[in-house]
C-alpha cells in the first residue's frame, strides 16, 4: 500500500508537467488563431479607410462640386465610414478576447503552484474537474497587461457604440398593429405623417401619436400650407384636414378615388376607378386621372383602360409631366406588383413600358411591392418586400439595389425620401428612419 502512494507521489510532478505543457500549447494555438483574426480585421479597416480617404480627397479637388455628388455615392462613403467604426469595435472585442485570464479554483496551493486554469474569450464555469496547473510566474506575466489596458478599452468601445446608434432610429408600433404601414410622408428627420391600418397618425420626435381624425384613411398627401388631403376609397369626397378642422375638398362623382398625390407646385393629382359590367358577369374597370388646384377645381382630366385585375396602390408624379402608378395585380396570390407610367402632357399610358421586378429568373412572379418614391436625381426607389430590398430604377429599368438584407432590412413596404441619409422605410410594426448601413 505504501509503495502505491510512493509511486503516485513520484509520478505527480511528471503528470503536472505534461498538463502544463499541454495547456500551454493550447493557449499558444488559441492566441495565434485570435491574433490572425485580429490582423485580418485591422487590415480590412485600413483598406476601407484608405479607400474612403482617397475618394474624399478626389472629391475635394478643385472643380468638383460636393453638393452635386450623387446621393448614392454619399451613402456609400458614409456607409464605409460607419463600417470602419463598427469594425473597430469588433477588433477591440477581439483584442480583449486575446487577453488570457487566470481563474483559480478552490484547491489549496502550496505557495509555489496555484491550481486553476486559463480563459481566453468568454468566461466559463469553474470546476475542479477542469482544473489545470499553471506556474505562478506564467499567471503573473499574463495578468499584468489586462490591468494596464482595461480602462482605455472600455472607453473606446463605449464611444463607438454611441456613434453607431445614431441611425437608423427604429420605432416599434403598438403591439395590436397587425398590418404594415401603407403610407409615410416625412416632415423632418424625426417627424412624419403615417397611415397605419387605415388610421392617420403623426410621428413626432420619433414617437407615434394618434390624431383627432378617427375616420378610415386609405391615402393622403400634404399641400404646401401644411394641410393634409385625405382619401377614403369608400366615399366620394376627398377631405382636407386643416389643424383640427375637417373640410370637404372635392367630390369625385361616380368614380372611386384610389390614390392621391401633390406635386411641389401644389398640383393635386387623383387616380380614380370606375367599375362596371359588360353583360351579366364580365367586369370592366375604367381609369381616370384628374388634376386639381388647391381649391379642388378640376384643371385637367382624362381616362383610359388597363388590366381589370390591377388595383392602384400608390402614385407619384415628376414635374407635372410623368405619373408613375404602383398597381397590385389581384389575379395572383400574393398580389404581384406592377409599376406603370403615364405621360401627363400627351395623356399617354405606356402599357409596353412597365416594371415588374428584377430579381430572379421569374422576377415578375416574385415582385411584391408596397411603395415607391423619387430620389434627388429623379430616379425611382422601389421597395421589394419579397427580397428584403429597395431597388433603384430609371426609365423603367433596374439600375441597382441601394438597400438590402445586408443592411438589416427585412420587409420594406411604404417608402419615402426626405433627403440624403434620411430615407424612410416600413416593416410590419416598425418604422426605420435613416440609412440602415451597419
Amino acid at each position: 500500500m505504501k509503495s502505491k502512494y510512493v509511486n503516485r507521489l513520484n509520478n505527480w510532478p511528471k503528470q503536472k508537467k505534461n498538463k502544463i505543457e499541454s495547456h500551454t500549447k493550447d493557449l499558444i494555438d488559441n492566441l495565434q488563431t485570435k491574433y490572425a483574426t485580429y490582423i485580418q480585421t485591422v487590415q480590412a479597416i485600413v483598406e476601407t479607410v484608405t479607400e474612403t480617404e482617397t475618394r474624399i480627397s478626389n472629391l475635394r479637388k478643385p472643380g468638383n462640386d460636393i453638393d452635386n455628388i450623387e446621393w448614392t455615392e454619399q451613402v456609400e462613403l458614409y456607409s464605409n465610414i460607419k463600417k470602419s467604426i463598427s469594425s473597430l469595435s469588433t477588433t477591440l472585442k477581439i483584442k480583449n478576447g486575446m487577453k488570457p485570464r487566470f481563474v483559480p479554483t478552490n484547491d489549496i496551493n502550496d505557495g509555489e503552484i496555484i491550481i486553476g486554469f486559463i480563459e481566453i474569450g468568454e468566461k466559463i464555469e469553474t470546476s475542479n474537474e477542469v482544473s489545470k496547473v499553471i506556474p505562478q510566474a506564467i499567471y503573473s506575466d499574463l495578468s499584468n497587461p489586462i490591468k494596464q489596458t482595461k480602462t482605455n478599452d472600455t472607453r473606446e468601445e463605449s464611444s463607438s457604440d454611441e456613434y453607431r446608434n445614431d441611425y437608423p432610429v427604429t420605432i416599434e408600433l403598438n403591439s395590436s398593429v397587425k398590418k404594415p404601414i401603407s403610407k409615410i410622408i416625412p416632415i423632418s428627420d424625426e417627424d412624419a405623417w403615417i397611415i397605419c391600418e387605415n388610421k392617420l397618425c403623426k410621428l413626432k420626435n420619433c414617437k407615434v401619436e394618434d390624431t383627432l381624425y378617427t375616420e378610415r384613411v386609405d391615402d393622403m398627401t400634404i399641400l404646401g400650407d401644411g394641410s393634409i388631403l385625405l382619401l377614403q376609397r369608400k366615399t366620394i369626397y376627398i377631405k382636407r384636414l386643416v389643424g383640427k378642422r375637417i373640410l370637404n375638398f372635392a367630390h369625385t362623382g361616380s368614380f372611386i378615388p384610389q390614390c392621391i398625390h401633390v406635386t411641389p407646385d401644389d398640383n393635386v393629382i387623383v387616380f380614380l376607378d370606375y367599375n362596371g359590367y359588360v353583360g351579366v358577369n364580365e367586369l370592366f374597370r375604367k381609369r381616370e386621372v384628374i388634376q386639381l388646384d388647391t381649391h379642388g377645381i378640376v384643371q385637367n382630366r382624362f381616362s383610359f383602360q388597363y388590366n381589370k385585375h390591377a388595383i392602384a396602390i400608390a402614385i407619384i408624379a415628376r414635374n407635372n409631366t410623368e405619373l408613375y402608378i404602383l398597381f397590385h395585380d389581384t389575379y395572383y396570390t400574393p398580389q404581384r406588383g406592377i409599376i406603370a407610367r403615364i405621360d401627363l402632357k400627351t395623356k399617354t399610358f405606356y402599357t409596353d413600358k412597365v416594371f415588374t421586378g428584377a430579381i430572379g429568373m421569374t422576377a415578375s412572379k416574385q415582385f411584391i411591392c408596397h411603395g415607391l418614391c423619387f430620389e434627388p436625381s429623379g430616379k425611382i426607389l422601389v421597395s421589394d418586400q419579397n427580397h428584403h430590398s429597395v431597388l433603384l430604377i430609371d426609365n423603367m429599368k433596374y439600375v441597382k439595389s441601394v438597400y438590402f438584407a445586408d443592411h438589416g432590412l427585412d420587409s420594406p413596404g411604404a417608402i419615402a425620401f426626405l433627403k440624403v441619409f434620411c430615407g424612410l422605410w416600413m416593416e410590419p410594426k416598425y418604422i426605420s428612419l435613416g440609412t440602415n448601413d451597419e
